[in-house]
């Protein structure tokens, strides 16, 4: 698992948040690039202001559970910063 530093919030001149939308853009930007011809497969968790989590995926239930599995074990056994991508 690859960790890449996300800085999402605004500078120290910048008062407002980004929307999620453009954090999203961000993470896909550090991660893969928006003009990359990488393959693979996904899990994408959101949680909104109300507090409620939303999951995509284009994985089958089985792969998808075992890839929250790894993921959720290797972050347990990190140091894990806010903002970052994983």
């Amino acid at each position: 698992m690859k960790v890449i530093d996300g800085k999402f919030g605004g500078g120290a001149d910048d008062t407002e948040e980004p929307t999620l939308s453009e954090k999203i853009v961000l993470a896909t930007e550090e991660c893969i690039g928006i003009e990359s011809d990488v393959r693979g497969n996904f899990v994408m968790i959101l949680e909104d202001d109300q507090g409620m989590a939303k999951i995509a995926t284009d994985l089958d239930a089985a792969n998808m559970i075992y890839l929250m599995e790894f993921i959720k074990a290797s972050v347990l056994m990190s140091t894990v910063e806010e903002g970052a991508i994983h």
